[in-house]
C-alpha cells in the first residue's frame, strides 16, 4: 500500500509503521528472568537496536531503551557505551492555561506507554498516556535503499552518512497545544578508543581526552536551522576522527532556537548543574520551561578536558485533534577511513562531496531534500520483500 503525500503525518507514520509492525516488536523490559551473555562473549545484549548511518561511514546504533549506545565512528573499533549527551525531546504547553505543561527525553524513561516496532533499517517508537495530551511517533533510520531503487545517482544513496529522525506529535484534547522537539547531540570528533575487547572496556569510554580544538558554528537561513560541529578548522583534514557533523531541521520557524556550543558535563562547583550556564542541564532545563533553547549565540574551542554538546529545536502551534511532524538529519563528513596498519582512504560518499571534510552542511541540506522521497522508497521496498 502507498502512502498518500497528502496524508496528515499521523496518518503517514501509522502506514508506515503498519508495515514495520512485520518486524521485531518491544515493549518494555521482559518480565522474569532476564536475558544474560555468555561470559567473556561481545553480546551486546537484548537491548540492541538497528544501527544508523551509511554502508562505509561512521555508524551508531539507537538501542530499544531509547539510548543511543553502540558506536562505530574508528574502523575496526567497537564501543558500547550508553551517551546520555545524545539524545531526543518533546515539550507540550495548553495554550489556554501555560501553566498546564510537560516535558520528556524519547526513551524509557517517558512517564508513558511506549512500544518500539523494528524492521530494517528503520525503527518507530510511538509514546502515548492517558494523563498527557500527546501522541508522540518518532522514527529513526538512515537510507539504505538497494542500488535498484537509486535513480541516477552519482553514487549508491546507501553509502551517504546521513541519518534521519522525524517526530510527529498529535494533539489529542480539544484544545489548542505548542509543542517542541529538540535535538541534542554530543561533538564526538576526534573521539579516539583505546583497542581493547567490549568486555575488557571500562564502561566509560566518552567523554575522553581528545576534545582539544572541537567548537560548533549555527546557521540560519529561510529554510534550515543548523548546527555545524567542527574540529581544528584551520587544519587540513588529514586523518580519521576529523572532520564535520552537521545537525539540521528543515524549517524555520519563529519557534526555532539553536545552541551550538555548551559544556556536556557540569563544573566542580557549588551551584546547581541547571544554573551554571552554558552546561547541558542549564540547556535542558531552558527547554523544559520555555519551549526553546537559550539561543546565546556563545561559541568558543574546547580544552583538551572539555566535551562539548549542540542542541537545536523547533516547534508550533498545533490545534484540537491536529498533528505535525519535526525532522532532523545527521550528517557525518569525516572523510577519512584508517586501517589497521596505517593506510588511509577516502570513503566513497567523497566522490560526489569531495575530500576537504567540510562539506557537512551541504549533506545534510541534500538529504533533507530527498528524505520524503527516500522513506516512501524504503516503505515500498520492504513491502515487496514482505
Amino acid at each position: 500500500m502507498a502512502v498518500s503525500r497528502t496524508a496528515d503525518p499521523w496518518s503517514r507514520g501509522r502506514a508506515y509503521r503498519d508495515v514495520l509492525s512485520a518486524g521485531h516488536q518491544y515493549s518494555g523490559p521482559a518480565s522474569g528472568k532476564r536475558w544474560s551473555p555468555k561470559p567473556g562473549s561481545h553480546d551486546d545484549g537484548e537491548l540492541c537496536g538497528l544501527f544508523l548511518g551509511g554502508i562505509g561511514t561512521p555508524a551508531f546504533a539507537r538501542s530499544l531503551d531509547g539510548q543511543f549506545s553502540r558506536w562505530h565512528l574508528q574502523n575496526g573499533y567497537h564501543i558500547h557505551q550508553a551517551i546520555e549527551q545524545a539524545f531526543f525531546s518533546v515539550r507540550w504547553e495548553a495554550l489556554t492555561d501555560p501553566s498546564r505543561n510537560g516535558y520528556f527525553r524519547l526513551n524509557e524513561s517517558a512517564p508513558t506507554e511506549r512500544s518500539v516496532f523494528s524492521l530494517f533499517p528503520v525503527t518507530s517508537e510511538l509514546y502515548r498516556c492517558r494523563e498527557t495530551p500527546i501522541e508522540v511517533m518518532a522514527e529513526f533510520y538512515s537510507p539504505l535503499l538497494p542500488q535498484s531503487c537509486d535513480a541516477n545517482r552519482e553514487i549508491p544513496t546507501a553509502t551517504l552518512p546521513v541519518t534521519f529522525v522525524t517526530i510527529a506529535i498529535r494533539n489529542t484534547t480539544e484544545a489548542p497545544l505548542h509543542v517542541d522537539a529538540a535535538c541534542v547531540w554530543p561533538n564526538l570528533l576526534g573521539w579516539r578508543a583505546a583497542q581493547c575487547t567490549t568486555i575488557d572496556r571500562s564502561l566509560r569510554s566518552w567523554p575522553a581526552q581528545t576534545n582539544a580544538g572541537n567548537s560548533a558554528r549555527a546557521y540560519r537561513d529561510s529554510d534550515h536551522l543548523a548546527v555545524v560541529q567542527t574540529r581544528h578548522t584551520t587544519q587540513t583534514v588529514y586523518d580519521e576522527l576529523m572532520g564535520e557533523v552537521a545537525i539540521l531541521s528543515p524549517g524555520s520557524s519563529q519557534f526555532g532556537s539553536i545552541e551550538a556550543c555548551c559544556k556536556a558535563e557540569v563544573n566542580p562547583i557549588d551551584r546547581a548543574p541547571r544554573e551554571q550556564g552554558h552546561t547541558l542541564p542549564w540547556l535542558e532545563e531552558h527547554f523544559r520551561q520555555y519551549g526553546t533553547l537559550p539561543d546565546s549565540g556563545r561559541v568558543w574551542t574546547a580544552q583538551w578536558d572539555e566535551a562539548l554538546c549542540s542542541g537545536l529545536s523547533q516547534g508550533d502551534t498545533l490545534a484540537a485533534g491536529d498533528s505535525i511532524e519535526f525532522a532532523f538529519v545527521l550528517a557525518f563528513d569525516m572523510p577519512i577511513v584508517r586501517f589497521g596498519s596505517g593506510r588511509r582512504w577516502y570513503r566513497k560518499y567523497t566522490e560526489a562531496y569531495g575530500t576537504r571534510g567540510r562539506n557537512a552542511l551541504k549533506i545534510a541540506m541534500d538529504a533533507s531534500k530527498a528524505m520524503r522521497l527516500w522513506r516512501d522508497a524504503i516503505h515500498n521496498w520492504q513491502q515487496n520483500m514482505l
